[in-house]
């Protein structure tokens, strides 16, 4: 895995000439929620920004787009403040039959249900060296870095690890290729 890792963020750094894998444009959607000038929690789906904090990533508009759905459907949330609908013309606050208080009470339930689904988790994997564990961590869904970690002092904590491991760029192939080693390897996963 150490490898496939270094390899995949490599391709992306220098973008070889020959080499065609993994070199798709890394086009990444995200969820974000931020507060009207009503008062109103409002969830949106727009492309990742570099500097900009977002509750989730998705792959594809159109995952991003069937997450939002589910969130609008389980938690009854008004359809025009997470822009699900097209050619609204009004956007007074009068819409929604909901107070602010209550509405946001059901935007925070769906935000803490979305962040209950997305996978943390840490990938152990022991190494020819003595006393070494490969540690590949994975948080809220997102490949967040790696490092090698003293057996006798390994961590089993996710701040902790983030302490210690190296952050590495997320993407696709990388935390598609962890997922099925984790599926695979049930043994090699440490939960959190």
């Amino acid at each position: 895995m150490h490898a496939l890792v270094l390899e995949s963020t490599e391709i992306k750094r220098l973008w070889p000439k020959f080499n065609r894998s993994q070199k798709e444009p890394l086009i990444k959607y995200a969820l974000y929620s931020y507060e009207d000038r009503a008062g109103y929690l409002r969830l949106a789906i727009d492309k990742k920004r570099k500097n900009i904090s977002c509750l989730c990533t998705f792959n594809s508009l159109h995952d991003a787009v069937e997450q939002m759905r589910q969130l609008v459907t389980d938690f009854n949330l008004h359809l025009p403040f997470c822009f699900m609908v097209k050619n609204v013309v009004s956007n007074t606050f009068t819409e929604c039959a909901d107070t602010v208080h209550i509405y946001n009470n059901k935007v925070r339930k769906a935000l803490i249900a979305l962040d209950l689904q997305l996978p943390s988790y840490a990938v152990m994997e022991n190494v020819e060296e003595e006393n070494k564990i490969l540690c590949l961590l994975v948080e809220k869904g997102s490949f967040w870095g790696m490092g090698y970690l003293d057996i006798l002092n390994s961590k089993n904590d996710l701040e902790q690890l983030k302490n210690v491991l190296q952050p590495y760029r997320d993407n696709n192939f990388i935390r598609n290729s962890l997922h099925h080693y984790a599926l695979e390897n049930p043994e090699k996963v440490l939960h959190f």
